[in-house]
């Protein structure tokens, strides 16, 4: 795995990319960073050893980071949040990919869910409809919605820190709905 960093202002992002396993050595020096946004949707895979190394790097963030949250959660880090304990550690979740099937025309897509724009819909059960990119058919959701998203009661984020929003905007990444300028 790769990992980079993006820091503005009270703020850090972290991107990990690739596979993460037993050579995965955590985010890097985060100095005195209160705000950080670990970025994991460009990771491809994890292992078993992974998931060790994964848990140790989040023991071992700085204690003095006081917001931390995920964006674009692929399907199988979904499946070890909801697996692994305290796999998400103290993190807050801002995205996640669901899959999805159009039963249309059959095409399988992996859908980005805004965990924190739509929590309250998601702790009830529901899911925001998504559109296939193809035939424009209704996609339906490929797992059961109360175990893909048994997550949020737990990592959900309910609120985005000023200083993660604006470095999120500023990078393209995440604009939330729930921002007032």
């Amino acid at each position: 795995a790769t990992v980079e960093q993006v820091a503005a202002g009270y703020a850090t992002l972290v991107t990990i990319a690739g596979l993460v396993d037993e050579r995965f050595l955590g985010f890097g020096e985060l100095g005195a960073t209160k705000t950080v946004i670990l970025d994991v949707s460009a990771m491809t895979r994890m292992t078993s050893f992974g998931v060790r190394q994964w848990l140790k790097a989040m023991d071992a963030l700085p204690k003095t980071i006081t917001d931390l949250y995920l964006l674009g959660c692929p399907t199988f880090f979904v499946d070890q949040l909801n697996m692994v304990l305290n796999f998400g550690g103290a993190s807050k979740i801002l995205t996640v990919v669901a899959p999805h099937t159009c039963p249309s025309c059959g095409v399988e897509s992996g859908e980005l869910i805004d965990v924190l724009a739509e929590r309250a819909n998601l702790v009830k059960g529901g899911l925001p409809e998504k559109e296939c990119a193809r035939c424009g058919g209704k996609l339906e959701f490929d797992e059961t919605p109360e175990s893909y998203f048994a997550f949020v009661n737990k990592y959900a984020a309910s609120s985005l820190q000023p200083a993660a929003a604006q470095l999120l905007a500023s990078q393209g990444l995440y604009t939330s709905s729930e921002l007032t300028a």
